[in-house]
């Protein structure tokens, strides 16, 4: 019993220890009556759908690209085409998010 007791008393702090890791945490704080901040804070609230924007935009793009070329591909009007098709995927793909770039840059 008394070697329970011990091996308890030297465990019992690094059982501490590990869960008071597990407790971290961050508060971001803004000061929303400041226009600097509230565009902080709009970009902080706005970072996982630009992610995930982004994650969509790298995954998609290459099959936009692929599908959209063909044997006739090496025409300026088609270049120009493939060009827009990108832009429209890309704008399409942010506004899906919410993402508008205009509110997230000065």
């Amino acid at each position: 019993m008394i070697q329970n007791i011990c091996i308890l008393s030297i465990i019992l702090p690094f059982i501490k220890q590990k869960q008071k890791q597990n407790n971290m945490k961050a508060i971001l704080e803004f000061n929303l009556d400041e226009m600097e901040d509230q565009m902080s804070h709009l970009r902080a609230t706005k970072s996982t759908d630009l992610a995930l924007a982004l994650w969509e935009i790298k995954h998609n793009m290459k099959h936009l690209i692929e599908n959209s070329l063909d044997d006739d591909s090496s025409s300026i009007d088609k270049q120009y085409e493939l060009l827009d098709k990108v832009r429209e995927f890309i704008n399409v793909t942010l506004e899906e998010h919410g993402i508008i770039i205009d509110d997230l840059i000065n």
